[in-house]
Order: structure tokens, then sequence, then C-alpha cells
């Protein structure tokens, strides 16, 4: 029970850092003007939530796979956020390996 109480607070970490990230990307990206998928990250932070709550009703919800499905969705909405913030976010990449 534990483990469960420490992975809700790391699903609500990744949700508040989703939150930020997109709003960061999307005055990035109307800087910039690419394409909003920054909204991505809404969805990616609700796959956190019903993540985080599957998890706080596992005494209520009796499924033999709770933990496959918990994990693969956030799996899921991690690698998404990252794709969903890769295309505002990449020349960070270039200024930190490139820069002489």
């Amino acid at each position: 029970m534990i483990f469960h109480q420490g992975i809700i607070v790391f699903d609500l970490s990744a949700m508040v850092l989703m939150l930020i990230l997109s709003n960061l990307s999307k005055r990035l990206g109307e800087a910039l003007k690419i394409a909003p998928f920054y909204r991505l990250l809404f969805v990616t932070a609700g796959m956190m939530f019903c993540a985080a709550a599957l998890d706080a009703a596992r005494g209520v919800i009796q499924v033999r796979a709770m933990d496959l499905v918990t994990v693969v969705v956030r799996i899921t909405a991690g690698v998404c956020a990252a794709f969903a913030c890769l295309p505002y976010w990449k020349w960070l990449f270039t200024e930190y390996f490139y820069k002489k």
C-alpha cells in the first residue's frame, strides 16, 4: 500500500509538470508559429490522472491486471508527453550538446 501512495504522489507531480510544460510550450509555440502540439500534454496529464485514480481505487476495483494497466498508461503518457514537447524544446539539445 505504501508503494501505491508513492506512485500517486509521482503521478500528481508528473501531472503538474505536464501542465507547466503545456503552458510554456503554448507560449513558445505562439512565438515560433509551431502547430499546437502542446494540447497533447493535457491528454497525457489526464492519462496520469486516470492511472492515479485506478491506483487509488485498487481496494474497490478488483482486476487482476490492474498493475499492468496502470504501468502501461503511465508509460504511454510519458512517451506521448516527450513527443509532444520535442517540437518546442529540441533546440535545447543542440544548445547543450553542440555548444563550443
